[in-house]
């Protein structure tokens, strides 16, 4: 649909796309270019017998050839007075933004689960205040009533009883068993951190799914197709089911293309967990996205933390090593 869409588009302008595609073909080329040769000068001369040969190299053009020497000094005083300083001046900003985007201590690892938790609070954020707000809050009783017709329209009696059967993944006992094996597997495999950080954020989400409904009070739509007690916002359901996605991240020793399909899975159960309480009319659709939004919150914040206790102790170690 959007190559279509541009063909559309830019039909009756092919001259223009053909220009365009041209410079941008120019420009990736050089692009491309010019990372190379960085690469290869970077990759060469980071041994100091190569800086060393290029240094004399530049000594003798100097003392050999005058006309050379009125071009290789003022390029050197440059690179000694300007390029230098402010290489070193961002060295070490460099350093620290490649070590947050690669693996191992706290690189990638720290810098995705710092973003899962901005976005997951700003969410929960958002949909805290519409529910305390409720129910004159129009953004939240438009997109809840908008969910509600959808479901409408899609309601039958054998989706009604599959969605009755996916709800119950959502379900504490059910969400909390899961948790348990998971961590007991780490345990029996030495992997101390990741069972903390599944039991502790599993904690977490019910403390402030029982707080937040406390707090907030909103009551269950009208008309529910299943019974449950208590307070709509959030959705613990839809809170608890992202464990399961928590406990993909967690598995190892199953081979890359096993742990991804696992994780999709989970991801895809979360997902039917969240849309089933919506369907049921158990829990509006500003609950579901908040109780998600719960899940992943907790998981994040106690993976951060986790994170950074570990790199502490692995520093210590390192430090000790160094001592002995």
């Amino acid at each position: 649909a959007f190559f279509c869409m541009l063909g559309y588009v830019f039909s009756q302008r092919l001259s223009d796309v053909i220009h365009y595609a041209e410079r941008g073909v120019l420009i990736f080329g050089w692009t491309v270019g010019t990372i190379v040769v960085v690469v290869v000068l970077v990759k060469r001369f980071r041994r100091a017998e190569e800086r060393a040969k290029l240094v004399a190299w530049l000594d003798s053009q100097e003392r050999e050839h005058p006309r050379r020497a009125k071009l290789i000094r003022p390029l050197r005083r440059l690179w000694e007075r300007a390029v230098m300083p402010i290489a070193r001046w961002m060295a070490p900003k460099i350093k620290f933004g490649w070590n947050r985007l690669t693996p191992g201590g706290l690189g990638i690892e720290f810098t995705t689960a710092a973003a899962v938790a901005v976005v997951a609070g700003y969410t929960y954020y958002v949909f805290l205040i519409a529910a305390r707000d409720w129910p004159t809050n129009e953004f939240a009783n438009r997109i809840n009533d908008a969910a509600f017709r959808i479901a409408d329209s899609l309601r039958t009696d054998w989706i009604d009883e599959i969605a009755r059967g996916v709800t119950h993944f959502g379900a504490l006992p059910v969400a909390a068993t899961a948790v348990a094996v998971a961590t007991a597997l780490c345990l029996w495999r030495r992997r101390i951190p990741e069972a903390i950080m599944l039991t502790i954020s599993l904690l977490l989400t019910v403390l402030i799914v029982q707080t937040t409904k406390s707090w907030t009070e909103v009551p269950r739509p009208p008309n529910p197709l299943a019974a449950y007690d208590g307070y709509s916002f959030p959705s613990g359901h839809a809170a608890y089911a992202t464990a399961y996605v928590t406990i993909a991240l967690t598995l190892e020793r199953i081979g890359l293309i096993v742990r991804a399909a696992l994780l999709v899975v989970a991801i895809l159960v979360g997902g039917a967990v969240a849309l089933s309480r919506v369907y049921l009319r158990v829990h509006y659709l500003t609950d579901a996205i908040g109780g998600t939004a719960v899940g992943f919150l907790s998981a994040a914040l106690v993976s951060g933390v986790v994170l950074v206790a570990v790199h502490m102790r692995d520093r210590r170690r390192e430090r000790a090593d160094k001592v002995v």
